[in-house]
């Protein structure tokens, strides 16, 4: 669900810059702060659901549903300091999910726990 969902939205993204580079379409900051915020609150259901994962990759959603929220009322606003916070968010996220990601296959591929990913929310 995550992979694919989230795998859409940067086709959505990638798309919309290149349209609008090349003159095709017109975006404007507060469209696409709202879907921003719209991601954020699926990103929020995916976050509770997280909790009964692992801290770790419930740290990745809980991150980037911070950064989705932050990064869409920074483009509503137009606020530049927001936006940088977004933006800070969005690489703590990706720092958290790099680690997320090696934890699990380095864990998987020794058969033990060689890196800690914290346990289940209850």
């Amino acid at each position: 669900m995550a992979f694919s969902s989230y795998g859409a939205f940067w086709l959505y993204l990638s798309l919309l810059k290149i349209f609008t580079s090349l003159g095709l379409v017109s975006a404007q900051p507060v469209a696409l702060g709202t879907v921003l915020l719209l991601w954020g609150f699926f990103t929020f259901y995916m976050w509770i659901a997280s909790l009964k994962t692992n801290l770790a990759t419930c740290l990745v959603f809980l991150f980037l549903w911070i950064a989705f929220v932050v990064l869409g009322i920074g483009d509503i606003t137009g606020i530049h300091g927001i936006e940088l916070a977004g933006g800070f968010m969005a690489l703590v996220t990706a720092i958290a999910a790099w680690y997320d990601s090696l934890a699990v296959v380095i864990n998987d591929t020794f058969g033990k726990q060689v890196l800690p990913l914290g346990k289940p929310v209850k």
